[in-house]
């Protein structure tokens, strides 16, 4: 298929494939005017692959290549742009993703730029990413109620007086350190320029003076009657021809206003980063243990694994366990040492500005200039440019009404839909009567923008008669040996241990204990209900769910000791028109779990909430057994 730039046809072709598509790109533009409703859209997570090439050996050109724009930052944070060259034959393939393990989609949802070299010209063109199963708006609509929910939580977290459990003590917002970082690394260059332009050139102001010296100079009348003076006469000695001059001079002075304001705003801002330096040296040490405590980790599991192979008929789940422990601490290690480095740079870049800071206020001319905290009018431009770096920089402090955040790149679809599900749990809670008291620690928003919510994360909610602990994506332990060993209550033999959503409820007793009474098992699945459930046969879901239901709890007071503690198994699964909202397969009970724009009005609606709230209000009510049917292990 031809590509046209205006009207004009070009000799070469870019094509997507995929397993069960192929699209082919028709229009490139000459600048970034491209229009978007040219664009080819492509479905997000699909195994993907680009072709640049010509048909025609005349057309062949050995230079020529295709820059491709990416979702991915490396490790510097600047984005990976996949460089393909022309090919001349439609046989070479570039893959970017083929859905293999551990690979990761190049993309998220959104436009993304193709810059075209060809002949010594320049094209551009580009294509969308769309999500599967749900709308562009329809995802983009649950970015932002993911954005306002962690806001929400920490809101309330911090300033509701219905806390049940113990007090706050974390200085929480102290989440904004990261994005300072950010800030200063992706302004560095234009610090530094400003202060090298105002050393080399700093504001002067010019005054007139006089200076006794024994060289003739430019006089004034001042300098004549200086020689009549008894100073002019005592200095001369009387003598004639006169060997001492008053001679009139100008002089600049650097000691003004706005070098008296430079110094105080360097003053200020050297205290923001030493800050800022404090919190990431105070994380990246932290890093560093964890990556410490993950290898030493390895090296256990290596050990249990190599004495699990010297014993006969060891069930093969065990051993499978061992390996996902493994390869759980490598990833681990990969995405600390990943954010160690990142805050290596972070680091190295706020000492470059400190030292550059220390340098003009100790062995520049701002040593010899007071400090002066009025701002005066300031004429020269590197000086008004260093201002509004330095007010911008303000804006991401804490406790200020209009912080300037650094918006994070969307998340993939499939992952935020796990969230969603998460935090839509956690708002039916909190309709149910329950306040979450425990689960927000000092980074939660800036964790969440950077990584995602961590494996394992426990939320506790409460009420005045009951405890809810949510677990998000929590590995459990393969049997109550390694559940104690881990300070755990929970275990499965399961190769299928890791739900994405767990509810354990705890009742509330006079005495002040809590007992155990059961748990609720929920799964997020970006899939439609097809690919989920088949009667005719036992697929990988209905296996998965089915391994939830052997939970095990190994605590003391509890209702129900040595036995599946799992009651309730539910699949969240995203939008379905063949399906209804809400359908049963017994044991399991299916949901789905999406926003719809409402006809008419410019809002949403969430399908599902409400199939979803009865679910889980119907499992707490029941969960109102009478005290004498406890038993303490």
């Amino acid at each position: 298929m031809a590509i046209h730039c205006n009207s004009d046809a070009l000799p070469f072709q870019i094509v997507f494939k995929g397993n069960n598509y192929k699209e082919d790109i028709s229009h490139v533009w000459s600048d970034y005017s491209i229009n978007r409703d040219e664009l080819i859209s492509v479905g997000e997570n699909l195994p993907t692959g680009i072709q640049f090439f010509v048909e025609d050996e005349n057309d062949f050109d050995e230079n020529a290549y295709i820059r491709v724009e990416t979702s991915l930052y490396d490790e510097l944070e600047e984005q990976e742009v996949r460089k393909i060259p022309l090919s001349n034959n439609d046989d070479n393939i570039e893959w970017f993703y083929r859905a293999k393990d551990q690979e990761v989609y190049p993309w998220r949802m959104g436009i993304y730029i193709i810059e075209v070299v060809y002949k010594g010209e320049r094209y551009f063109t580009g294509f969308m990413v769309e999500p599967l199963h749900l709308l562009v708006s329809q995802v983009q609509w649950i970015h932002d109620y993911l954005e306002k929910s962690v806001e929400g939580i920490i809101y309330d977290f911090i300033y509701s007086n219905n806390s049940l459990s113990k007090p706050i003590t974390e200085d929480l917002s102290s989440y904004w350190y990261y994005d300072y970082a950010r800030f200063i690394q992706h302004n560095k260059q234009s610090i530094i320029f400003s202060l090298f332009s105002i050393e080399r050139d700093p504001s002067k102001n010019v005054i007139g003076t006089n200076i006794i010296s024994n060289i003739p100079g430019k006089v004034d009348s001042k300098s004549q009657r200086w020689f009549m003076t008894s100073k002019g006469i005592a200095k001369n000695l009387g003598l004639q021809p006169y060997v001492y001059h008053n001679n009139k001079k100008k002089i600049l002075l650097t000691n003004n206003k706005e070098n008296q304001w430079l110094k105080d705003t360097i003053l200020l801002w050297m205290k923001d980063l030493n800050i800022v330096q404090s919190e990431i040296v105070s994380d990246y040490s932290k890093l560093v243990k964890d990556i410490h405590t993950e290898e030493v980790s390895i090296k256990q599991y290596e050990a249990s694994t190599e004495k699990l192979f010297t014993k006969r008929d060891v069930a093969k789940p065990q051993i499978n366990q061992m390996w996902t422990k493994i390869k759980i601490a490598k990833q681990n290690i990969h995405k600390y040492k990943v954010l160690k480095k990142t805050l290596g740079l972070w680091k190295k870049d706020l000492e470059t500005i400190q030292d550059r800071f220390s340098w003009l206020l100790t062995h520049a001319f701002l040593s010899d200039v007071d400090r002066g905290k009025s701002k005066p009018i300031l004429k020269k431009h590197p000086y008004r440019v260093f201002s509004d770096l330095f007010n911008e920089s303000k804006k991401i402090q804490k406790n200020e009404g209009d912080k300037k955040k650094y918006v994070p790149i969307l998340k993939p679809t499939w992952k935020i839909f796990e969230y969603f599900c998460l935090f839509k749990v956690m708002e039916i809670l909190k309709e149910d009567g329950y306040t979450l008291t425990e689960g927000i620690t000092q980074n939660f928003i800036n964790v969440y923008n950077q990584e995602g919510i961590p494996e394992g994360k426990q939320f506790i909610m409460e009420n005045k008669n009951s405890i809810i602990h949510i677990w998000f994506d929590k590995y459990l332990a393969f049997d109550d040996k390694e559940a104690e060993e881990r300070d755990e209550n929970f275990y499965s033999f399961q190769d299928k241990r890791r739900p994405d959503i767990k509810l354990d409820y705890y009742h509330k007793q006079d005495d002040e204990t809590y007992w155990f009474r059961d748990s609720f098992v929920m799964d997020s699945k970006y899939r439609k209900m097809k690919s989920l459930y088949k009667s005719s046969y036992f697929n990988t879901t209905k296996h998965q769910l089915s391994s939830y239901s052997s939970i095990f709890y190994r605590g003391e007071n509890t209702f129900t000791p040595y036995a599946h503690c799992v009651s309730r198994v539910v699949c969240l699964y995203s939008k379905d028109s063949n399906n209804e909202v809400l359908t049963v397969n017994r044991p399991f009970t299916f949901i789905q779990l999406y926003p719809e724009l409402v006809d008419d009005f410019d809002e949403f609606r969430i399908i599902g909430h409400i199939e979803l709230s009865n679910t889980m209000h119907e499992w707490i009510e029941g969960r109102n057994y009478s005290r004498t049917q406890k038993v303490s292990n």
